[in-house]
Order: structure tokens, then sequence, then C-alpha cells
């Protein structure tokens, strides 16, 4: 019998792909998503047999532990968040669709006897690098709501593990990029250079990036691990283990797109430098990063047949 997972924000950049991989890997998916009118990243998984898609807004913790209660799910992939490209107002929904709902998960599973999670965290936990590349032991210092309340979110699984026996793997991606992201730096310069437009960079800055696709056998692969553990908490840092310039992307993009525009630069160079140590993942996980340049080439292939 195969594992029943949840996956949570299943219509999300990431969780969607996440959602492909374990269909394909035969696991019976439930994809939770806020509404039902909203489900165009996961529209390829119509009519599979292992996947259904469940509505219910993580805030609304009697219908989420009912619905714990009746699927009788094995394990969760707690990978809904809010992080949002706009400045808000005030924090408050940051601490509901990060803190609070990631608790509401947490309990659901508790009294429902679920004992796996795997659960999505971000390079935003730890601020500026402190030296490089970032390992698991780095400092933690968010310098914004988002990585506060997703590192909030990890410490509410260490507590669950240690006081309730769930077993957790929180990962920390880095930069990723992908199909079905519409917005960011790297998703701007594949338009571009699809529509042979030139790509301008703004700011010039050192960052460690991954392709979804990875993203989600890794997410996968931490899901397996958990069938082996009992009663422990992990911190997995997932990157490429490597810093692209901004500027170099962008010209990467252009080049591989084959198209006649050149990618400009007419902002400011910055200091900002992050990279991660993967050595973890690569053991802990089994995890290797796909080469950059093929990656961002299926990329474009994925865009030009949507285009199509």
């Amino acid at each position: 019998m195969s594992l029943r997972v949840l996956v949570t924000g299943a219509n999300g950049f990431i969780a969607s792909h996440a959602c492909d991989e374990l269909v394909k890997r035969g696991f019976e998916t439930t994809g939770l998503v806020r509404e039902k009118s909203r489900i165009e990243r996961l529209g390829q998984l119509g009519g599979k047999k292992n996947f259904e898609i469940c509505e219910c807004d993580l805030l609304d913790f009697e219908k989420l532990a009912k619905i714990f209660c009746e699927k009788k799910f094995d394990c969760v992939l707690h990978l809904a968040a809010l992080n949002s490209p706009k400045i808000l107002e005030t924090p408050f929904e940051y601490f509901d669709s990060n803190v609070k709902a990631t608790l509401n998960v947490l309990e659901a599973c508790r009294i429902n006897e679920i004992k796996k999670i795997v659960y999505s965290s971000t390079t935003s936990v730890y601020g500026n690098a402190k030296y490089l590349p970032v390992d698991e032991k780095h400092p933690v210092n968010p310098k914004n709501f988002y990585g506060l309340t997703k590192f909030l979110g990890e410490e509410i699984c260490r507590n669950y593990s240690q006081n309730f026996g769930i077993s957790a793997i929180v990962l920390r991606y880095s930069g990723v990029f992908g199909p079905r992201r519409s917005i960011g730096g790297i998703a701007n310069f594949v338009k571009c250079a699809l529509n042979n437009q030139s790509p301008n960079v703004l700011e010039d800055m050192k960052w460690d990036t991954l392709y979804v696709k990875d993203v989600a056998k890794a997410t996968v692969n931490a899901l397996e691990k958990l069938e082996k553990m009992n009663e422990s908490f992990e911190i997995v840092n997932l990157g490429s283990g490597k810093a692209y310039s901004t500027l170099e992307l962008a010209e990467k993009i252009v080049k591989l797109s084959g198209s006649i525009a050149k990618a400009g630069f007419s902002g400011k160079k910055s200091s900002f430098n992050f990279y991660f140590n993967i050595e973890k993942a690569k053991k802990f996980l089994k995890f290797t990063p796909s080469n950059i340049d093929e990656s961002i080439l299926d990329y474009l292939n994925d865009e030009r047949g949507n285009s199509k």
C-alpha cells in the first residue's frame, strides 16, 4: 500500500511540482488548496487516479482537523506559505499564514497521530552571510517578516518533534526558479529572451539558485527519508552550492534561448554574496543539483511549449 501524503498550498509554485513528483512515484496524494477555483498550476494532474484536490483554509482548524481525521494521512508536506512580492501594511498576514497555519497543521498531526512532516523553509532565515558557504550551523538572523515567520514555523516543528514524537525535516530552499513562476528576476529574463527583448538587470548580486524540478525531487526524497526516521528533527540546506551573479544569469538565458536580444545592465553592483554548503543534502537526501545550463534549457523549452 502506497503512502497517503497531504501537500499543503498545493497550487503554489514549488508545491505543484512536488505534487507532480509524488504522483509520478506512486504516492496517494491529496493537494490541499484554499480555493478550488484557483488550481491552474495543478491542471496537468487532472484525472490521475492517485491525486485529489481538497479545499480548506489552514486557519480553519476545525475543518482542517476533520480532513486529517477522515483521510488518515501517513505524512504531510507543509509547503503552504505567504511570501508576498508586495510590501504589506502589517505583519499580521505573515504571522497568520506562516506561523498560525503551521501550528494548526502540526496540531492536526498530533491529534490524528500523524508522525511525519516535511516543512518548507527559506534561506531568508539566515539574513546576510557571516561566512561562505552557509551551512546548517550558520547563525539565524532574519531581516524581514517572511524570514522571521518561516523560522518560527521551524521552531514549531522542532517543539512538536521534541514533545510529541513527530519526525520533521526542515528544508531551507534558496533561489528557486522554473516553470509556473511568474515573478522574479529569472522568470523576467526568460520572458524577455523568448520575446527577443533585452532583459535589464537593475542590481547585480551573487545568489545561490536552484531549479524547481530539483527541489521537488529533493522534497519527496525527504519524505521517503522520513519513513526511516523516528522522533527526530533535521534541518537541510537545499541549493546548488554555487553563487551566480544576476547579470551572468541574464546573459546565460539570452544565449541559451537563441534570442537576438542582449542583456543590459543599468543598475548597481551589489556586495551581496550568498550560497549554501549542500554536503548534508548530498549525503542525507542523496541530492545532486542539475547543471545550470541544462536547467535553463529545460525551463526555456517548457515556456515555449506553454506559449503554443
